[in-house]
C-alpha cells in the first residue's frame, strides 16, 4: 500500500507542475505578445509630434492598469514553477507543501502589494 500512496503523491506533483508550466507559459505569451507591443505603441503614439486625427485606441495608462495584475501573477508563478519542477525528483520524504510554505511571504507581499 505504501507504493501505491508514494505513486500517487508524485503524480499530482507531476500534475501541478505541468498545469503551473502551462499557466506560466500563458502569462508569459500574453505579456510578450500582448502587452509589450502594445505598450511600445502607446508610448511611441504619445511621443510623435506629429497631429493626430483621433485618440489611441488605449493609452499607456490604460494598458498598465489592464494588465498590472498579470506581471503579479507572473512573478509569483515563475519561482513556483521552479520549485515544482524540482519536485519532480520525487523522494519518499518530499513535500509539496513545503514549497507553497516556502513562497507564502512571497504570495502575502504580491496580494498586497
Amino acid at each position: 500500500m505504501q507504493q501505491g500512496s508514494e505513486g500517487a503523491r508524485e503524480s499530482v506533483a507531476k500534475e501541478l507542475m505541468t498545469s503551473e508550466k502551462s499557466y506560466v507559459d500563458n502569462l508569459e505569451l500574453c505579456l510578450t505578445a500582448f502587452f509589450l507591443p502594445m505598450k511600445e505603441k502607446a508610448i511611441n503614439n504619445r511621443n510623435t509630434k506629429r497631429p493626430r486625427k483621433k485618440e489611441p485606441f488605449v493609452t499607456v495608462e490604460e494598458i498598465d492598469l489592464i494588465f498590472s495584475s498579470m506581471f503579479k501573477l507572473f512573478h509569483l508563478h515563475k519561482p513556483l514553477l521552479a520549485k515544482l519542477q524540482r519536485a519532480t525528483q520525487w523522494g519518499p520524504d518530499s513535500k509539496i507543501a513545503d514549497i507553497f510554505l516556502t513562497l507564502e511571504v512571497c504570495i502575502l507581499r504580491s496580494l498586497f502589494a
